[in-house]
């Protein structure tokens, strides 16, 4: 029959309402959860979320992202680092030091304004 929320299965309300592909109360949680269980590791928390269910692949974006921003790149296996490097036409390396000189230099006018 279906999954249950709220005493209805998941078919009934996507007849219902539509069929909602995508929903933080749910998929943020769940990502939180799985990092905490992944211990904050990367090469863990991506699969675990992947094979969650529901929407893995939002979960487990979520959770590798968060894992990924407190580990830093090094806590990215090498071979995946490698291969996303590989299909990216854009470098990647650069991009990354450019968001994080535009985040200090936001974090800097936010500072000097509160200071003023």
């Amino acid at each position: 029959m279906g999954e249950k929320v709220e005493g209805k299965d998941y078919r009934s309300i996507e007849r219902d309402h539509g069929w909602i592909a995508c929903d933080s109360r749910e998929t943020v949680p769940i990502a939180l959860s799985i990092f905490y269980l992944a211990g904050g590791d990367v090469a863990k928390a991506i699969p675990y979320a992947a094979n969650f269910g529901r929407d893995a692949d939002t979960i487990a974006t979520i959770a590798g992202a968060v894992a990924g921003a407190f580990g830093g790149s090094e806590a990215i296996p090498v071979a995946w680092r490698v291969k996303a490097e590989s299909y990216s036409d854009i470098d990647q390396r650069k991009l990354a030091a450019g968001l994080i000189e535009a985040a200090f230099a936001k974090l800097g006018a936010v500072e000097s304004a509160a200071s003023s």
